[in-house]
């Protein structure tokens, strides 16, 4: 069962990759062939902000969007930026791709 939460609270969530539904916020976890991945969205599977892939060595990358959004969508970023050392910064058309199938879907479709 995906926990209901406020956005306040998510940041937790985000930085354990745990799946929640916020308010216009969720989180979701996808087991590819060579990874998990862990995506958090705002309004929609559509935007992307944040996604964790980690690997079958136990190491997590983690992306973030580098496209402009909504006043709503800078707040929700905020409230659920996981805070981790390092982010590799990515566009919502190839982050998208990533929370789908990790990041071998980019080199699958030459987007590297």
């Amino acid at each position: 069962m995906i926990r209901r939460i406020s956005n306040k609270d998510a940041r937790g969530y985000v930085q354990r990759r745990v799946e929640f539904q916020g308010s216009n916020t969720f989180a979701r976890e996808v087991c590819t062939e060579h990874s998990v991945v862990y995506a958090v969205f705002s309004y929609g599977a559509h935007f992307p902000m944040f996604v964790a892939e980690t690997d079958a060595d136990n190491k997590t990358h983690w992306y973030a969007n580098t496209d402009k959004w909504s006043r709503t969508t800078s707040k929700h970023y905020g409230q659920l930026h996981p805070h981790v050392e390092r982010m590799v910064p990515m566009d919502t058309d190839r982050l998208k791709l990533i929370a789908q199938g990790g990041l071998m879907e980019l080199v699958q479709r030459g987007l590297t």
